[in-house]
């Protein structure tokens, strides 16, 4: 399919700006979700090493634990954002008719080209391979999650004898 070349810049123009748009918001959400998931983590740890009572503890750990869930689901709605624009400027690509090159796509076809290399690298060890921004912001808001159901209910355990 061939398509005017100035239409065809313009809407790469909009497809990578859109792109480019949602792939920053994606971070600067993970970096705010960092900053409000460190300072409530840095007060929990605060109130439990200065042996504060668990009924403050508790629902500091629930808001980290529910803070981890929300931008979890905040993370995976941007994604979607940015793979809607890494499929316009894969279509886009794919209107360009470039040879392979390698054993892989052309180097102009950058997303195409990343996923065929990304695919080859998820066959290898865990200690050759790479995880992705989703699996490492995955793991994170995971680990987050985990240590405010520890403090959620973990004080307790640590605490029950001065609760009795």
């Amino acid at each position: 399919m061939f398509m005017d070349p100035a239409k065809e810049q313009m809407f790469r123009n909009y497809a990578w700006a859109y792109f480019a748009f949602h792939a920053e918001q994606r971070m600067k959400t993970f970096n705010f979700f960092l900053v409000g998931a460190g300072i409530l983590a840095t007060a929990i740890a605060t109130l439990v090493r200065a042996g504060g009572n668990p009924l403050w503890v508790c629902p500091l750990g629930l808001l980290l634990t529910c803070l981890s869930f929300i931008f979890w689901k905040l993370d995976r709605r941007n994604r979607a954002l940015v793979k809607n624009g890494e499929a316009a400027l894969k279509h886009l690509d794919s209107l360009l008719e470039l040879p392979k090159l390698d054993d892989g796509p052309h180097v102009l076809k950058i997303f195409d080209r990343d996923d065929h290399y990304s695919e080859k690298m998820s066959q290898l060890s865990i200690l050759q391979s790479h995880f992705s921004y989703t699996k490492c912001l995955e793991i994170v808001f995971a680990l987050f999650a985990l240590l405010g159901i520890y403090f959620a209910f973990g004080v307790f355990i640590l605490k029950h004898n001065d609760i009795c």
